[in-house]
């Protein structure tokens, strides 16, 4: 997370709107890569426009971009190997798995109450 943002703030300037920017992209992309996998598995745009939309309206929190963003990337792989199973593809996959377990933590060992207070 802290690499997201200082690469966010080294390309957009060290203000807000670098985060507002990297925040914005991530559930972008998120919402995309969602409407990919569920295309693949119904084969209906009208299904993937729904499970995007829901995503958004959700409402999820800022800090929670790379939850949504990591399982909706693992969650097409998972789709794509799926369909064609390959050693590239179950590689990849095991990488973002590993990525997404990980990446959350970094935010939870450096919040200033811990991740266990907030309910």
């Amino acid at each position: 997370m802290f690499a997201a943002s200082a690469a966010a703030q080294w390309l957009l300037g060290d203000t807000l709107y670098s985060e507002v920017v990297l925040v914005a992209v991530a559930f972008g992309v998120a919402a995309a890569f969602t409407m990919l996998a569920v295309r693949q598995l119904t084969e209906s745009m009208i299904l993937a426009l729904l499970a995007a939309i829901a995503e958004v309206a959700i409402m999820p929190r800022t800090y929670g971009y790379p939850k949504l963003l990591l399982y909706a990337i693992g969650f097409w792989l998972m789709t794509r190997y799926a369909v064609r199973p390959t050693i590239a593809r179950a590689a990849t996959m095991a990488a973002v798995v590993v990525i997404a377990f990980l990446f959350p933590t970094t935010v939870c060992s450096s919040a200033p109450a811990g991740c266990s207070s907030r309910r």
